[in-house]
């Protein structure tokens, strides 16, 4: 698990970061599985960064997601 404090949120930031990691950890990427929260710059830059490694979606934040859009159209019937 990585915790990192990045001043903004975009693509650039996240490759800097994933190449910092991939240079100091000597670790086998095709059996890799990062998960992430559904953020396009940082899904974008996994898989510019570590094409080979499985990238998955949060189960947590997709339900987040689900029932957000499922108030949202409820609210407006």
């Amino acid at each position: 698990m990585v915790y990192a404090f990045l001043i903004s949120m975009n693509q650039e930031s996240y490759q800097a970061l994933l190449n910092v990691i991939r240079n100091l950890l000597p670790l086998v990427y095709e059996q890799l599985c990062i998960i992430t929260d559904f953020e396009m710059p940082l899904m974008n830059a996994v898989q510019t960064v570590m094409p080979i490694t499985k990238l998955m979606g949060c189960w947590f934040h997709f339900c987040q997601a689900v029932i957000r859009y499922s108030k949202q159209k409820l609210n407006s019937v």
